[in-house]
């Protein structure tokens, strides 16, 4: 592929650090739609990321936590049954920001009495029927966990990338990042101000084994850095902002860890 390039563009060096800057600088000016690309944990325990842009996987690695908001998710169905003739598609419920969900038309939603949904409603998350503990039981499922699936959406600034990256975590590690937010707070640091750490760990249960984020402080940002962090939220901002449902390509079901009412 790069045997057509221009010759003085094929050499590693034809570039110089200003002009490369320059040119990425006013092609991301020219973006009209920003797509975030995402940084997934990998399934069954592999103790990887993967980053879905280049298919790379780490097993650990460094990152700026830009910012991050919640976001839930309720399947009355299972992954991949056929959804009945004239029945919309996707999950009974979802919530872009963890705070206020709406409800697939036709569902018979009990934060509005059990009443069929339109889809225009707004329910707020906090109190919801379907996010109690042991709430599983009210679509039918085993399980002491929620009918709902909760989850937050971090976003991470990785050295030698312009666009942030998604990292959304499940609900295994939820505690993990809340923990470590709380620490970073007692000791004066906001999570933009510092190099994050993240790496996993693998918990196994029975016969069940899943991956845990785990975040790790690292060095504190110098001002320049942080002034660097700063531009990029900015810039940014309209992209890493929740959404009023969770996306379609996102409808999918999460591992069977979340059942577990301990690891909360």
């Amino acid at each position: 592929m790069t045997e057509n390039l221009p010759a003085e563009i094929n050499e590693q060096t034809a570039l110089s650090d200003d002009v490369r800057e320059a040119l990425l600088q006013e092609q991301s000016e020219q973006l009209t739609f920003v797509e975030i690309p995402r940084v997934a944990i990998l399934a069954a325990g592999a103790g990887l990321y993967e980053f879905k842009d280049t298919q790379r996987t780490e097993r650990e690695f460094e990152a700026v936590i830009l910012s991050s908001h919640g976001r839930n998710t309720m399947w009355d169905r299972d992954y991949g049954d056929e959804v009945p003739e004239g029945t919309p598609s996707g999950p009974a419920c979802s919530s872009g920001d963890g705070h206020v969900g709406r409800p697939r038309q036709g569902f018979a939603h009990r934060g509005i009495g059990g009443a069929e949904a339109d889809g225009t409603e707004s329910i707020p998350c906090e109190g919801c029927p379907y996010n109690e503990w042991a709430s599983a039981s009210l679509l039918g499922k085993a399980g002491r966990g929620k009918a709902c699936t909760n989850q937050r959406s971090v976003y991470l600034v990785v050295e030698g990338a312009e666009l942030p990256y998604e990292l959304i975590l499940s609900p295994t590690s939820l505690r993990a990042f809340d923990q470590y937010s709380a620490t970073l707070i007692n000791q004066g640091f906001p999570l933009p101000a510092v190099v994050t750490k993240l790496s996993q760990t693998i918990v196994e249960k029975g016969t069940m084994k899943w991956a845990q984020a785990v975040f790790t402080m690292g060095d504190a940002l110098t001002d320049e850095q942080f002034g660097v962090v700063r531009e990029k939220m900015q810039k940014y901002q309209s992209a890493m902002a929740p959404r009023a449902i969770v996306p379609e390509a996102d409808w999918e079901t999460e591992d069977s860890d979340d059942d577990e009412e301990t690891p909360f």
